[in-house]
């Protein structure tokens, strides 16, 4: 805390005024950061009507976030995954409904005959996205960028789309 104070050009107590501890200030981030993130993700996908189509543009949108603001993902990367107090307690909601709109549009590809209805949308949700959290920097993302640039039919037909 006292790093962030002095940081900020601010006494000590001021920080603590705000915050209780560095938990705090990191989720105060986090939820700032991902309202916009969200916000940014809904109007990208918004566009496009086709499953498929829908689902490589919101990974392209994600890796770009990620390639564009480096610290944003250290932030969710490291800080976020030893911090014992956000992985235990925390539950952030506009987190939650970022990883929702993959079962969306995966329940929308179903709909349109496009992904497989025996394909649980939350379970799938979480294989999709898995990559796609572990990229910190654009090294990392290169490898998953070009995986999700092929057609995802093509490249997983036994998992995501319908015969």
């Amino acid at each position: 805390m006292s790093d962030i104070a002095r940081e900020a050009q601010v006494a000590d107590g001021t920080i603590y005024l705000y915050f209780e501890n560095k938990d705090d200030i990191l989720i105060s981030l986090f939820e700032e950061q991902m309202k916009a993130v969200l916000e940014n993700m809904i109007q990208q996908i918004a566009a496009e009507k086709d499953a498929v189509k829908k689902i490589e543009k919101f990974a392209l949108t994600h890796l770009k976030l990620i390639e564009l603001n480096k610290n944003m993902a250290e932030i969710i990367q490291v800080e976020l995954r030893q911090s014992g107090k956000f992985m235990k307690e925390y539950k952030n909601e506009k987190f939650l409904q970022y990883l929702n709109l993959i079962s969306e549009i995966i329940k929308d590809g179903q709909d349109q005959g496009i992904f497989r209805r025996e394909v649980i949308p939350d379970i799938a949700k979480r294989a999709f996205s898995a990559p796609l959290m572990k990229c910190r920097d654009f090294g990392s993302c290169q490898a998953t960028r070009s995986m999700i640039s092929k057609p995802l039919q093509n490249r997983s037909a036994s998992i995501s789309c319908a015969d």
